[in-house]
């Protein structure tokens, strides 16, 4: 798990660009941010940040797909109930 001080050092790094308004371009660049995250030991606790913040539900279904690579089976247990979308609730379904 990451300690305090190494997600703030993460999210340093990538919440300007997560906490932008969603277009075309940096939707891509949010999901490749993401993609980046599946590969992180312990970088759960920030993709469960960027999905509570995230509107997006594509980015959203995307940050759940990588809460699933991550085995992190503990964030995603509360999640369900917390979801208004279909869609959403299907993706931790079958993360």
């Amino acid at each position: 798990m990451l300690s305090d001080r190494e997600l703030e050092r993460y999210e340093e790094t990538f919440p300007p660009v997560m906490r932008s308004d969603s277009n075309a371009w940096l939707k891509q660049e949010k999901a490749a941010i993401l993609d980046a995250l599946s590969m992180m030991d312990d970088s759960a606790p920030l993709v469960q940040k960027i999905l509570s913040s995230e509107t997006d539900p594509d980015l959203q279904n995307r940050a759940i797909q990588v809460l699933g690579i991550l085995d992190a089976t503990e964030e995603l247990s509360g999640l369900y109930s917390s979801l208004d979308n279909p869609r959403s609730r299907k993706a931790v379904l079958e993360a």
